[in-house]
């Protein structure tokens, strides 16, 4: 099982600590909460994500967010030091020679490359695959991006929307002035859920997740290049130049 990452999980729970810590240093903390503005915020943001979104592509979301927590880029040097090695089995002793390297690769989609070789499919079968398994991987986390986006535009809508219910419902019922205040507090607090919910939790995940999307996209595509240079046995030195170059490495020059 993946293990958090401390540095994200640091960034969220000190941001929820600095504005917990706020609060109780200028009041109580049970002033900042109210039932219905919490469903109104959340409750209403969700369930017009329905709308937008089916219920699998929300069911993802949890998925996505944990991988966010902890993800852990690979280093490039060892993939590289794999694909050499692999290439110089492959000329010297030929394909077959992956079916002893195929259960030492650690990697999930390199090993399912390597497998597409053994099994002797063509360059163009083997290159089909894999790009369609990159692409239907980097569109399902868009697809979430997009949802965490439109999350952080709704709740502080339905926060608004929240808060003009309750001034509403405060002037309706409205008899002495001294209810103002404590009326127009709790009129404020479904927008301040919503500014919570867009602003320390959906936009930092949306940056997160596009720049661990992109990291992914790379890494895979160099380990696609990998697989097709392994296949046409191309000399281990030009591959780790062009995996270096893909990955914008610095180029190592023997003396």
């Amino acid at each position: 099982m993946a293990k958090f990452k401390k540095t994200p999980v640091a960034g969220f729970l000190g941001g929820l600590i600095i504005i917990l810590l706020s609060i109780s240093l200028g009041g109580k903390l049970s002033f900042f909460f109210n039932l219905p503005a919490l469903l109104m915020t959340i409750g209403g943001s969700f369930f017009a994500s329905l709308v937008i979104y089916d219920l699998g592509t929300i069911k993802n979301l949890g998925s996505k967010i944990y991988w966010a927590f902890t993800f852990e880029p690979q280093d490039a040097e060892p993939l590289i030091e794999l694909a050499k090695n692999l290439a110089q089995k492959v000329r010297q002793d030929g394909i077959m020679c992956l079916e002893e390297e195929a259960h030492k690769v650690e990697n999930s989609f390199f090993r399912k490359g390597v497998e597409l070789i053994i099994e002797a499919e063509s360059p163009e079968y083997t290159q089909n695959i894999l790009q369609k398994e990159i692409q239907s991987t980097r569109k399902s986390v868009q697809t979430e991006i997009q949802l965490l986006k439109t999350w952080a535009l709704l709740a502080p809508a339905f926060g608004l929307l929240g808060g003009i219910i309750s001034l509403i419902q405060l002037l309706f019922h409205l008899r002495y002035p001294g209810q103002l205040g404590a009326g127009a507090a709790t009129a404020l607090l479904p927008i301040f859920y919503g500014l919570i919910i867009s602003y320390l939790f959906c936009f930092p995940l949306v940056e997160k997740l596009e720049l661990q999307n992109e990291r992914d996209y790379l890494l895979k595509t160099a380990m696609l290049e990998c697989i097709m240079a392994i296949q046409s046995g191309l000399n281990p030195r030009r591959l780790e130049e062009k995996l270096r170059l893909l990955l914008d490495l610095e180029v190592v020059v023997d003396a």
